[in-house]
């Protein structure tokens, strides 16, 4: 299984990520409060579109409930809004589900579970999700060890995190 230290480099990999993907919608009110760390009126904005389905709201709130950001910090509310993204096919939200179940957050820790939904994500390009899948196939973690497997998936992820990051960045994080 990952290490501490390689999961704490991950999930600051998938803020940066997230805050990615979510650009297309700089001019969400949400969003913007979000970026000026007012994580209350963030909340309070994503909530009704969440409510309504948007599985990008939806992943945003789980993430505010995972972090405590703006609410009390609720891992059981994470994994219900991640689940709900996760089950509209919405690649964040099927990372998000997958760290849970692979940290035992929220959910009883299930490395099987985590793997499904990371293969999810990592099918459709999601960098940190194939991080993940690359290391569980080396330590053969919730699925068969596999050699092959995990340099797949490793070598797709080093594409993608030459695409997100620069250079100077990678260096530090190997």
């Amino acid at each position: 299984m990952a290490s501490e230290k390689s999961m704490r480099r991950l999930i600051y990999i998938f803020v940066f990520f997230l805050s990615i993907w979510s650009g297309a919608r700089a001019a969400d009110t949400a969003q913007a409060a979000y970026d000026q760390r007012d994580y209350a009126t963030a909340f309070a904005l994503w909530q009704p579109q969440a409510a309504a389905g948007d599985p990008q709201a939806q992943t945003a709130l789980g993430s505010l409930f995972a972090s405590g950001r703006g609410v009390t910090k609720d891992d059981d509310q994470a994994v219900a809004w991640f689940r709900k993204a996760a089950e509209q096919d919405f690649p964040p939200g099927q990372f998000a589900l997958g760290g849970m179940y692979l940290q035992g957050r929220g959910v009883p820790a299930n490395a099987g579970q985590a793997a499904f939904w990371l293969q999810k994500a990592a099918d459709k390009d999601v960098t940190l999700a194939q991080l993940y899948l690359s290391e569980m196939y080396e330590a053969g973690t919730g699925v068969p060890k596999d050699a092959e497997k995990a340099k797949y998936w490793k070598d797709k992820a080093d594409i993608g995190l030459k695409a997100l990051l620069p250079a100077s960045v990678l260096k530090q994080l190997r």
